[in-house]
């Protein structure tokens, strides 16, 4: 089984001042990177070098030097012509990119997500630029060190509290990029013990997910998950979390999905067609910096695919450059991340 320990994972660490976000804020969300049985995620939570953020610190952005309204721009602004037909004018807002994945069908007020970077020392995201296919000016292309851990933390938003169900993984290697994924249980025959050592019986229906993209198919028959006692999700999300890398959840199937709004997996969970292992997640990732045109030539939408490198959270870009009207806004790097030595622009 992969481990990031043999990466390098304990290697990552020393003081690092700079942060994204308050130490305050900072103490809050890492609480919510769980314990996990293999130490892993206790590590990252307990790293000086930890950098979390989300997309106030963050703000989506992509790129477009290819087309006639150059610049750095923000997915929520559709800079279409083609309006109403057209609805999002760029691929950053749709199915697989929009949202993380498996999460495109979960109601927005039930699910919440941050991110979070670790950078072995002195070792920075390099920046350059680059003509990419179809470019009229170059585009900034940057790349993680070997060693970098980035990951994500999904959580459900319920009673005005947040519960993590699933921490994603990607580990860069001098073989490129590793992929797991942290779940409180891997399988259902676990979840199920579970239930029962605990006094109730879980009820499963089969359930069809389904989904379809030039870069991603999926077709599966899942278990969908009836009603539990709150009290007991609870207990279910405040487990150790296991290394799900390469088990299927059942069957065919890599995950579960539910029709309830609290439980171990949120109501429209769609990642049951997403195997938990690098093959898989390469599929979406490897589309980084991929521009519009290259999915779908006939379609009024621009720009690139946001991210590099094979990840999408991330970018080095000043969030004052970032146009959220079509109109070009500039272009600079995030000085703070270079004077961190976060980033580096050669």
């Amino acid at each position: 089984m992969f481990s990031f320990v043999a990466l390098g994972l304990a290697a990552i660490l020393g003081n690092d001042s700079y942060k994204f976000i308050t130490p305050e804020r900072h103490e809050i969300l890492s609480s919510h990177i769980p314990d996990s049985k293999d130490g892993v995620l206790d590590r990252i939570r307990k790293d000086s070098r930890l950098l979390i953020y989300t997309e106030k610190e963050m703000p989506k952005a992509y790129q477009d030097f290819a087309g006639g309204l150059p610049g750095i721009h923000s997915p929520s602004y559709n800079i279409s012509a083609d309006k109403p037909r057209e609805l999002y004018g760029n691929p950053n807002v749709e199915f697989p990119w929009g949202s993380p994945a498996g999460t495109e069908s979960v109601p927005d007020d039930n699910f919440s997500t941050f991110k979070f970077l670790l950078l072995p020392k002195d070792k920075p995201i390099v920046v350059s630029k680059k003509f990419l296919p179809g470019d009229r000016r170059s585009s900034y292309v940057w790349a993680y060190p070997e060693g970098a851990v980035v990951g994500e933390v999904l959580q459900i938003y319920y009673k005005e509290k947040y519960y993590t169900f699933e921490v994603r993984l990607r580990s860069k290697s001098s073989d490129g990029w590793k992929m797991t994924s942290y779940r409180p249980f891997a399988t259902l025959k676990e979840f199920q013990r579970f239930c029962s050592f605990n006094g109730e019986e879980l009820s499963v229906t089969d359930k069809r997910v389904y989904q379809s993209h030039q870069i991603f198919k999926g077709d599966v028959t899942t278990t969908s998950l009836g009603k539990l006692s709150d009290g007991l999700i609870k207990k279910a999300l405040s487990q150790k979390f296991v290394n799900a890398l390469g088990q299927e959840w059942n069957k065919d199937a890599f995950a579960p999905t539910t029709e309830e709004a609290f439980h171990i997996v949120p109501k429209g969970f769609k990642a049951a067609t997403i195997a938990v292992d690098t093959k898989s997640c390469t599929r979406c990732h490897e589309s980084t910096l991929k521009h519009a045109s290259d999915f779908d030539f006939n379609r009024d939408w621009y720009g690139r695919v946001r991210g590099s490198d094979g990840i999408f959270s991330f970018h080095p870009f000043s969030p004052g450059v970032i146009s959220y009207s079509g109109i070009y806004q500039g272009e600079s790097l995030r000085q703070e991340l270079i004077d961190a030595g976060i980033v580096k622009f050669e």
